[in-house]
């Protein structure tokens, strides 16, 4: 979506991605085949490229680092500094508590000082309501977290946290926020320290995987003190990381009207692909301006929007041979087809629920907003109820 939206015609794209069926592969982009930690494809990339960005921050910040001493006029956006605090969530937390910003309460598990057991129990005591044991590096959608509510999940947590420690990450606790929605937020700082963001919006889960975006949230009982301080926090985090491109921040609204961050991906992030119909100015074009250090465009969006993630489906782990827009079409009946705009990333494979591509909608009502919501519910019901029959 980063090609599909570049607004210079003239800049060369290139991508590198250890899958030749990748979506990228179906752009016009250039695409060199190599894994990330694969020195030898990662040092061809370079020599193609001027400005370095990402689209997954789980990258070797070691070798990128190897890459910039050799290839010195390379630009990277973000900096590698900023990659490494973002990539790593209990750097994130170190980081949101140093900047006095409002997070959950948190205690790191020192792998040279403490054992699992005694730790598990003393965390436990800090947090009689429970917590969330985080990995602090490669967790996203729900992977890489487990909750403890009591003492009978100490085994599962002894588990957890030892063959995660095996794996060379490290584990902390968060104590269990009980909230009554979980908000987001799109920023995107230029190169030329200029920073905009886009609103506020709810995002709805479904097995820990971002189920529906909708917004705007100040139209849905968030008030507009909390977006002003939303948008504050971002900047301040921006501002101290000198932070160029977009990235996104993930809140808990707790049942007190408080607004707690959970945490922050230092990139462009499924809760901003409403903008692509919502904003004339997507996330993925201002992250290009930012980059390239040119002005960045003021999101303005229509009334109402949603977006719904398409996630396969329990039971369907076919490959995609087969002509997904015809079966798009026979899903969406013809009164609905102007309603919503389907975006089907490419992927060779489904499984359950992995994000496979997203629909959007936009509305000038509320009412009509909720009409459409369930529309897009019934929609992707009728498309897997397709797909079955192929």
């Amino acid at each position: 979506m980063l090609a599909q939206n570049n607004p210079f015609h003239d800049l060369k794209v290139v991508i590198l991605s250890d899958q030749k069926d990748c979506p990228a592969a179906l752009t016009d982009a250039q695409l060199v085949i190599g894994s990330l930690n694969d020195r030898e494809a990662v040092k061809k990339f370079f020599e193609q490229i001027q400005i370095l960005t990402i689209e997954n921050e789980f990258v070797d910040s070691e070798l990128l680092g190897e890459m910039k001493d050799s290839f010195e006029r390379v630009l990277f956006f973000p900096s590698i500094g900023a990659i490494e605090v973002t990539q790593n969530k209990l750097s994130q937390k170190f980081l949101f508590e140093k900047l006095g910003l409002p997070t959950a309460p948190f205690v790191a598990f020192q792998r040279e000082a403490d054992v699992v057991l005694p730790w598990l129990q003393k965390t436990f005591e800090k947090f009689p309501s429970g917590f969330m044991l985080k990995k602090a590096f490669g967790g996203y959608d729900g992977k890489g977290n487990f909750k403890v509510g009591g003492l009978k999940d100490f085994a599962e947590a002894t588990a957890f946290i030892e063959d995660t420690l095996t794996k060379g990450s490290t584990v902390y606790a968060e104590e269990l926020v009980f909230f009554s929605k979980e908000l987001a937020q799109i920023y995107v700082r230029g190169l030329k320290q200029d920073f905009i963001s886009y609103p506020v919006v709810i995002s709805e889960q479904e097995k820990n995987v971002c189920r529906l975006v909708y917004g705007p949230a100040t139209e849905f009982g968030v008030s507009a003190e909390l977006e002003k301080q939303t948008t504050e926090i971002g900047n301040k985090i921006a501002t101290h990381l000198n932070f160029v491109g977009t990235f996104a921040i993930e809140y808990f609204l707790t049942k007190d009207g408080r607004v707690l961050i959970n945490e922050m991906a230092p990139r462009v992030h499924n809760s901003g692909h409403y903008t692509l119909d919502a904003s004339p100015d997507n996330q993925f074009a201002n992250h290009v301006r930012a980059i390239l250090g040119a002005p960045l465009k003021q999101p303005a969006t229509y009334s109402f929007f949603a977006m719904r993630n398409i996630l396969g489906t329990q039971g369907i782990t076919k490959d995609f041979k087969f002509d997904v827009q015809k079966l798009w079409d026979k899903a969406v009946l013809p009164e609905n087809k102007e309603d919503l705009k389907i975006y089907w990333y490419g992927k060779s494979k489904t499984a359950p629920y992995r994000k496979l591509g997203h629909i959007n909608t936009i509305a000038m009502t509320k009412e009509d907003l909720l009409r459409k919501i369930d529309l897009l519910n019934k929609t992707e019901t009728a498309f897997w109820k397709s797909v079955e029959t192929v």
